[in-house]
C-alpha cells in the first residue's frame, strides 16, 4: 500500500522482471482505467530494459478492468455474448416491461423506455458486484428455499420480481456465480500471475474472488499494489475492520472508518478510500506500507502530512492570509472570469512552469478536466495555439464532441435535424460536415452560394406545409412560408422564369431571379440533400422496434456519408454500432423507440467511433478525472475546479443499497473526493489549478469551491506548523492568483491597476502572459493612460435642409426605415448597399 502509483511502478516492474516457467504465459495486471494502462504501457517499456535504460518494448502482457477480473474469475463468460452484461441487459428488460409494464412503476408512462431499462440493467449489475448476497437471497425465495429474513419495502418489491423472471430466463446471475466462485475455485482457476496495480476501490465481489483464489495457496501468485492517500492510516483502520465479513460486508452504521483518520483532508475526501482499505484487511496475507519521500516545496509538505496522516491544527483566517501570500508557486490557484480566460491562464502558468525547469516537457504535464465538454472546443483554439513562436502540443485523449470523427460528428447531428425542426441553421451545419459533402459533391462555392440563398430567401424551418401542421407543431394547412420546400420551387422557377422584376408565377411561386449559370448545378445538389432529409424525417417521425431503427440508420449512413479509403476505418465503426443495435433486436421484442432516444443510444456507443488518441507522442494529455485519476506526472493541472465541477448526482432513488450503505459500496459523492485527493498526491513538482473567480456578467468576485477552501485552509496549516518539516525558506508567490478579465489587461505585465487583488504579476515576476499581441496591447493601453485624456474632436453637422426641397416619403421607406433604421443609413447616405438587401414584393 502506498501513496500514490509512482510509488509503487519499480515495484511491479521489479516483479514482471523475474521470468516465469513458462514464457509463453501472459502476466494479468488489473488496473482501475484507461488512462492507468496507458500510462503504465509507457513506463514498463522503459523500467523493464535493466542495463541501457531509454524506450523499450512492453509485451506479454494482458490488462484487465476490475469488471473483466469478475468475469473472467468467476468463469461467467468474458465476450459480449454474456446475457447479463448491462447493455444486453437493458435491452432484454426493455422486452419485458414492453409486454408487462406493470412490472415496473411509471414505465408505461416513460417517453424514454429505453433509459428506463439500462438504469434497472445498471442497478441489477451494482447488486451483483457489491452485494451478491442479495441477488442469492431473491433466488432463495423464488425456489422456496430461503427464510423471508427482513422484508423488502414494498417500493422496492417490484424489483426483486422483476430480476426473479429474468433469473428465470437467463440463468445465474454474476453477482451468484461470484459467491459461488469464491467458495469452490478450483486449482488452475488463476494460470497466470496476477497483479492488482493502482486500484483506490475495491468491490465485494472482488474481494470475495481474491479470498478464494488465496485460498487455493501456491497455486495461485497473487500481489495486490494498492493505493490509499494516507497509507500511515492504513493499520488503524483495518484494525476497526476486524470481523468484517468479505462477502456480506458491515453497515456503515456499525463501522465508521473516518474515526482512524486525523488529516483534515484525509477526513473529508478520503473516507472511501480507507473503506477499500478495510475491505483489504480480509485478505490473508501480509500488508506492507511503502513509505514516499517528500521533499521541502509546499506541494510535498502537503503530501507529506497526507501521507502520515498528520495532525493539522487551523490557524486563524489573518494568519492563513499572510501565510498563503508567500509560497514557492508548487500548488498555484487561479481565479479567472470564465472558461476561455481559464484556458489562457493555465496556458501562461505551463509556459512559465516550462520556462523555469528547460527539462520538462509536453509528456510529464497532464491536464483533468472535470467539465470537458465545456471546455473542450477552447482547448485547441487557445491552450495549443501559436503565440509568438511558442505553442503546446495538446491532445484531448478523452471522448467528448470534440474528439469525436467526422462520421461520428455526422451522424449525430443528422438525427439531431431530422428529429427536430430541420432548421436553416442545423442543415446549413450539417452540410458543412465532410462526409455530407463528399457524399453529395458540395463545394465550397457550393456553401457560399447555399448561404446567401438561404438569407435572401428567408428559410427558416421544415420541409413543407405538410411536415410544419404534425404535432408538436400543428401549424395550419398550408402555411408554407419559409420552407424548404418553397425555397426550392422559387428557385426552380428563377431558374425557369428570367424577369428582371420579381412576379408571380403559375401555381403562386414567385421565382429568384438571381441565379447563374453555374448555379443551376448547386441547386441539384441542394435539391437532392433535402429529398433525403426529407425522406429521412418521414421515417423518423413515427417509433420503431429496434430491427426498424436499424434499417433507417444503415440506410442514413448509406444516403448522406462518404469517406476517402483513408477513414473508412470509421465508418466500419458506425456500422458496427448498428449491427449491435440489430443484435439487441431479439431481446427488445416489439417495443417501440422514438427519434430522440434511438440518438441517445447511438451517442452512449459512440466510444468506438471517437478518434484515437495520440498517446505516445510528446504532448500535453486532456481527459476527465475519470480517465487520468490517479496517473502520476510531474505535473498535475486541474482546468475547471469551479462550485459545479464535480456533481456527482444524487443516489438513485430506486437503489436498494442506499437504504443500509456497507461498507466499500458505492458513494458517487465520496469516490469524487477521493479522486481529487488522489490526483494531489500525483503531482511530483507542481498542482496547477484553475477556476472561476469573478461573474463574466457583473465581475463580481466568486468565492472559491468548497473542496478549494478547504485544500488551501490546509495549505496554511502545514506551512504554519512548525514542526510539519524542516524549516525552509518562504516563498514570494501567492497561493491564490487572481487575474485580469483580459489578457492584454497593464496588471499582466507587472503595472499597478486599479484592483489591488489581481495579482498575475506579483506571481510572475513581472510580465505574466506569453500573448505578444496582448503584450502590444496592453504597452498601448499604458501609453495612452499615461498621455492623459484626449479632447474629443466633435464633428461639425451637416447645414439645416433646404427647406424647398422634396422631402416627402412613400410608406414603403416610412416602414423600411422604422425596421430597417441602419440599413436605411447606409443605402441613402453613405451609397453603401449591404449583400442581402433587395425589393420585396408587397
Amino acid at each position: 500500500m502506498a501513496q500514490s502509483t509512482r510509488v509503487l511502478l519499480p515495484q511491479l516492474a521489479e516483479r514482471l522482471r523475474v521470468a516465469q516457467p513458462d514464457p509463453f504465459t501472459p502476466d494479468i495486471v488489473v488496473v482501475p482505467s484507461v488512462g492507468q494502462r496507458d500510462w503504465l504501457l509507457e513506463q514498463l517499456g522503459t523500467l523493464l530494459v535493466p542495463e541501457h535504460g531509454g524506450a523499450g518494448i512492453c509485451t506479454n502482457v494482458e490488462f484487465w478492468f476490475p469488471a473483466d477480473f469478475n468475469r473472467r474469475i468467476a468463469a461467467t463468460g468474458a465476450t459480449v455474448n454474456d446475457p447479463w452484461d448491462p447493455q444486453q441487459l437493458g435491452w432484454t428488460i426493455l422486452g419485458l416491461l414492453d409486454s408487462h409494464a406493470a412490472s415496473a412503476p411509471r414505465f408505461d408512462e416513460s417517453k424514454r423506455p429505453l433509459s428506463l431499462a439500462q438504469r434497472i440493467a445498471e442497478l441489477f449489475d451494482r447488486y451483483g458486484v457489491h452485494r451478491p448476497d442479495l441477488l442469492r437471497h431473491w433466488h432463495r425465495l423464488m425456489e422456496g428455499d430461503a427464510q423471508p429474513g427482513e422484508p423488502l419495502a414494498e417500493a422496492y418489491r417490484w424489483q426483486m420480481e422483476l430480476w426473479q423472471v429474468l433469473r428465470a430466463q437467463l440463468g445465474p446471475s454474476p453477482g451468484e456465480r461470484f459467491l459461488d466462485a469464491s467458495e469452490h475455485l478450483q486449482p488452475g482457476t488463476l494460470s497466470a500471475r496476477l497483479s492488482i496495480f493502482g486500484l483506490e476501490q475495491f468491490s465485494t465481489a472482488m474481494v470475495g474472488l481474491l479470498n478464494g483464489l488465496a485460498a487455493l495457496g501456491d497455486d495461485a501468485d497473487i500481489a495486490v499494489f494498492g493505493v490509499f492517500p494516507a497509507p500511515a492510516a492504513v493499520a488503524g483502520i483495518t484494525g476497526l475492520a476486524l470481523g468484517l465479513d468479505a462477502t456480506a460486508g458491515r453497515s456503515r452504521r456499525e463501522i465508521d472508518v473516518s474515526v482512524s483518520l486525523t488529516h483534515p483532508l484525509v477526513r473529508s475526501w478520503g473516507v472511501s478510500g480507507a473503506e477499500a482499505v478495510a475491505l483489504l484487511g480480509t485478505l490473508p496475507g501480509e500488508l506492507t506500507v511503502v513509505s514516499s519521500h517528500h521533499g521541502h516545496s509546499v506541494l510535498e509538505r502537503v503530501q507529506a502530512s497526507i501521507a502520515s496522516d498528520a495532525t493539522v491544527t487551523p490557524v486563524s483566517e489573518s494568519a492563513t492570509a499572510e501565510v498563503l501570500a508567500r509560497c514557492d508557486g508548487s500548488i498555484q490557484i487561479h481565479q479567472c472570469h470564465g472558461p476561455s480566460r481559464q484556458v489562457e491562464v493555465l496556458r501562461d502558468a505551463l509556459l512559465h512552469l516550462m520556462n523555469d525547469d528547460p527539462t520538462l516537457t509536453p509528456r510529464d504535464i497532464v491536464v483533468i478536466c472535470p467539465n470537458l465538454e465545456v471546455f473542450a472546443p477552447l482547448i485547441g483554439p487557445v491552450l495549443a495555439a501559436n503565440n509568438g513562436g511558442v505553442g503546446l502540443p495538446v491532445e484531448i485523449i478523452d471522448t467528448s464532441s470534440a474528439t469525436a470523427t467526422a462520421v461520428a460528428d455526422t451522424l449525430d447531428a443528422l438525427l439531431a435535424a431530422v428529429g427536430g425542426r430541420l432548421s436553416a441553421s442545423e442543415v446549413r451545419s450539417l452540410l458543412t460536415r465532410a462526409p455530407v459533402r463528399r457524399r453529395f459533391g458540395i463545394t465550397d462555392d457550393d456553401l457560399d452560394t447555399i448561404s446567401g440563398w438561404l438569407d435572401d430567401l428567408d428559410t427558416r424551418w421544415g420541409i413543407d406545409a405538410d411536415h410544419r401542421g404534425e404535432a408538436p407543431w400543428n401549424y395550419p394547412e398550408g402555411f408554407d412560408d419559409g420552407t424548404w420546400r418553397q425555397g426550392l420551387d422559387r428557385l426552380a422557377a428563377g431558374v425557369l422564369v428570367q424577369a428582371p422584376q420579381m412576379r408571380e408565377a403559375p401555381d403562386g411561386v414567385v421565382p429568384f431571379d438571381d441565379l447563374g449559370g453555374s448555379d443551376i448545378d448547386t441547386l441539384g445538389r441542394l435539391a437532392d440533400v433535402v429529398d433525403a432529409l426529407d425522406a429521412l424525417a418521414r421515417r423518423c417521425r413515427s417509433p420503431h422496434d429496434a430491427d426498424g431503427w436499424a434499417d433507417i440508420l444503415t440506410d442514413a449512413i448509406g444516403s448522406f456519408v462518404a469517406v476517402d479509403p483513408d477513414h473508412q476505418r470509421q465508418l466500419n465503426d458506425a456500422t458496427a454500432v448498428v449491427a449491435q443495435l440489430r443484435a439487441n433486436a431479439p431481446a427488445a421484442g416489439g417495443a417501440l423507440l422514438g427519434v430522440s432516444e434511438i440518438r441517445s443510444w447511438v451517442a452512449s456507443g459512440l466510444d468506438g467511433i471517437h478518434s484515437r488518441s495520440r498517446q505516445w507522442g510528446d504532448v500535453i494529455r486532456v481527459a476527465s478525472l475519470t480517465r487520468l485519476r490517479g496517473v502520476p506526472a510531474r505535473i498535475v493541472a486541474i482546468l475547471g475546479f469551479d462550485h459545479d465541477a464535480f456533481r456527482s448526482g444524487s443516489n438513485d432513488g430506486d437503489d436498494i443499497l442506499a437504504l443500509d450503505p456497507r461498507i466499500g459500496e458505492r458513494d458517487l459523492h465520496a469516490e469524487q473526493r477521493l479522486g481529487l485527493l488522489t490526483t494531489v498526491c500525483a503531482a511530483t513538482d507542481a498542482l496547477v489549478i484553475t477556476c472561476n473567480g469573478y461573474d463574466v456578467t457583473n465581475n463580481k468576485r466568486i468565492p472559491l469551491a468548497i473542496a478549494l477552501e478547504e485544500l488551501a485552509d490546509t495549505v496554511a496549516s502545514v506551512l504554519a506548523d512548525p514542526l510539519s518539516s524542516s524549516p525552509v525558506d518562504p516563498g514570494t508567490r501567492p497561493l491564490v492568483v487572481s487575474h485580469a478579465r483580459q489578457a492584454a489587461d497593464p496588471v499582466n505585465f507587472g503595472h499597478d491597476g486599479d484592483d489591488p487583488v489581481k495579482n498575475a504579476g506579483v506571481f510572475a515576476g513581472g510580465a505574466w502572459t506569453f500573448d505578444p499581441t496582448a503584450a502590444a496591447v496592453a504597452a498601448e493601453v499604458r501609453r495612452a493612460g499615461l498621455a492623459g485624456p484626449t479632447p474629443i474632436a466633435w464633428p461639425v453637422l451637416l447645414d439645416a435642409p433646404d427647406p424647398d426641397a422634396d422631402n416627402a416619403l412613400s410608406t414603403a421607406e416610412l416602414i423600411d426605415a422604422v425596421r430597417r433604421p441602419s440599413d436605411v443609413y447606409l443605402r441613402t447616405q453613405l451609397g453603401i448597399t449591404l449583400p442581402g438587401q433587395h425589393d420585396e414584393v408587397v
